[in-house]
């Protein structure tokens, strides 16, 4: 229940988020709050609401609390809820030659293009094809990328 009461401080209004989430950002630049517990929180925070959002009986039990609610649009707690529908459509059960051919068609050419993609990263300097045609190296760019996993 400690985690509810937890959860339920969070601001829940656009302004509040806004805030919130700036005010954290102000603490982490100035080092008032250390930028690595920072990361370590928020990638928790991250799995956890991920995991939460895939659970289906956690879907089960969003839906019954927006069924309670008559109305299409509905707020609580500062948060607006839109209840729709999705149209999910499983073209594999049509049994549709033509769909499925272009299904396969699609996969081996994103395997070629994964092959062409490994082949250009090989290439050093510009380059000819045997039709003349000139192809240069990838421009390779790095990111600085800090990953997490829980423990």
């Amino acid at each position: 229940m400690n985690d509810l009461i937890t959860i339920g401080n969070f601001p829940t209004n656009a302004v509040g988020i806004r805030s919130f989430k700036e005010d954290i950002k102000s603490k982490i630049l100035s080092g008032e709050t250390n930028a690595g517990d920072a990361k370590v929180l928020l990638k928790s925070m991250e799995i956890i609401v991920k995991d939460l959002q895939k659970d289906e009986e956690i879907k089960e039990a969003f839906s019954d609390f927006a069924d309670r609610y008559t109305e299409k649009t509905f707020v609580h707690r500062g948060m607006q809820f839109t209840k729709t529908e999705k149209k999910v459509y499983d073209f594999k059960s049509c049994g549709d030659v033509t769909y499925d051919d272009l299904v396969v068609k699609l996969e081996k050419l994103q395997e070629q293009i994964k092959e062409r993609e490994a082949f250009l990263k090989t290439i050093k300097a510009t380059m000819f094809d045997s039709e003349g045609i000139e192809i240069k190296p990838p421009i390779l760019t790095y990111q600085a990328i800090i990953s997490l996993k829980p423990m």
